[in-house]
């Protein structure tokens, strides 16, 4: 059987679930493709990083969210088919799932990245934390007073700012020239002012190019700056799941 779509989506991660969602606002056919596969556990991840740091009722409430995503999504009209995906090319371009054929003016294929650390010369040469290894830690308040944490992520503000509320200094080290530099200058520019309002020091536009030990601290060269702290904090960047 051969369906004609508009947009068909595929993948299921979270970018799936949010394009599928803009693309309500528009007129069209919309489908989802959401594989059984069991080894996608982004979901769980995130959901156990809360519910080691946070109140157990938000994770359970955030996970009900969650899992009614998919119907909220159908009851919005996007027809959701769960299943592998494969592309055809004859007699024309469709993709097949569980023997049902999709046509589509347009593909979109949402497979989420995998973290990986950014290239960063000298890191080798000290003790890090990485984002993910910090949500695993039961304890924040074991820390050291002073951190610094390099990104320009979402992910890396929100840290920024959780850690300052544990009663931590945090520096604050972005390769752009505005902290997430995929959103408005003037929101960028406001999110930063409240930030430094706080007591957050934030250096834009660093580059890190040399990251050494020195007397037992670690030591970073970020643009024209020499910042000494008691522990680095790296955000890990997204690499595409495109192999």
């Amino acid at each position: 059987m051969s369906v004609e779509y508009d947009l068909v989506i595929i993948g299921n991660t979270p970018e799936a679930l949010f394009a599928a969602s803009e693309a309500t606002r528009f007129p069209g056919r919309i489908a989802l493709v959401w594989s059984n596969k069991p080894d996608d556990l982004w979901l769980n991840r995130h959901l156990y990083q809360l519910n080691s740091f946070f109140d157990s009722n938000l994770s359970r409430e955030l996970r009900f969210k969650e899992e009614n995503n998919l119907s909220i999504l159908a009851a919005q009209g996007v027809d959701i088919l769960t299943g592998e995906a494969e592309f055809v090319r004859l007699p024309s371009l469709a993709v097949v799932v569980e023997k049902r054929k999709l046509k589509s003016h347009r593909y979109l294929l949402a497979t989420g990245s995998q973290p990986a650390l950014p290239p960063l010369d000298g890191l080798e040469n000290i003790q890090y934390l990485t984002s993910l290894s910090l949500w695993q830690r039961q304890n924040w308040t074991q820390l050291p007073n002073e951190l610094t944490i390099i990104g320009d992520s979402v992910n890396t503000i929100e840290l920024a700012q959780l850690l300052h509320r544990q009663g931590k200094q945090v520096n604050l080290i972005t390769p752009s020239a505005q902290i997430l530099p995929q959103v408005d200058v003037e929101a960028s520019r406001i999110l930063q002012a409240i930030l430094e309002s706080q007591g957050i020091k934030i250096y834009n536009a660093s580059s890190i190019s040399q990251i050494r030990e020195i007397e037992g601290k670690p030591w970073l060269q970020a643009g024209d700056q020499a910042i000494e702290t008691q522990q680095v904090l790296i955000t890990p960047i997204g690499n595409p799941n495109i192999n």
